[in-house]
């Protein structure tokens, strides 16, 4: 992993921490929540799934505005923008195809979310592995983090499943 992204991230997250804090009592929360999913496909189709271009085809709402690279080309360090869960910057902090890892952070105005990605072949499919570690950076970020329990991870975790299902179904078919 590029070290400079590390402390960049770092940085970034430090920053807003302290500009968002509004007490010097603030004990921020942070969880993790780890699940997996197997789909009936190939690792080289699975895989590109976890990338903010292709997430398009099964993510609704899903639309990246790109800052870094302009283009979109999806590479470690790349840096875009969402909306459909509320204002966030995404970093990707991980790229690796050959192991076929993904990992990303994100921040919002009360939380930073770390999401990873690790796929393996398992039979004639695919095993995706998803960790998500939820900081809150207020309050109101801690109610979200106390709010997000194993249960709603795995429910997401179907829910990602089913919609990539879907999604490679028809880009086979056509339909």
């Amino acid at each position: 992993m590029n070290l400079s992204l590390v402390f960049m991230a770092f940085g970034c997250v430090l920053a807003l921490a302290l500009q968002s804090s509004t007490s010097h009592t603030f004990h921020a929360h942070s969880q993790r929540r780890t699940g997996s999913f197997h789909i009936e496909a190939s690792m080289d189709l699975v895989f590109p799934m976890f990338t903010p271009e292709v997430e398009k085809s099964w993510a609704a709402g899903w639309n990246p505005e790109y800052v870094f690279p302009a283009d979109g080309k999806t590479t470690q360090g790349m840096v875009f923008r969402t909306e459909h869960s509320g204002p966030k910057t995404w970093i990707m902090t991980v790229y690796d195809p050959d192991q076929h890892r993904v990992a990303y952070v994100n921040v919002g105005p009360d939380m930073v979310i770390q999401i990873s990605v690790n796929c393996r072949s398992e039979g004639n499919g695919t095993r995706a592995e998803v960790s998500y570690v939820h900081t809150a950076l207020t309050e109101k970020g801690n109610e979200s983090v106390d709010a997000y329990a194993q249960e709603h991870h795995e429910k997401q975790m179907e829910h990602w499943r089913s919609a990539i299902s879907d999604a490679l179904a028809h880009e086979q078919t056509g339909r």
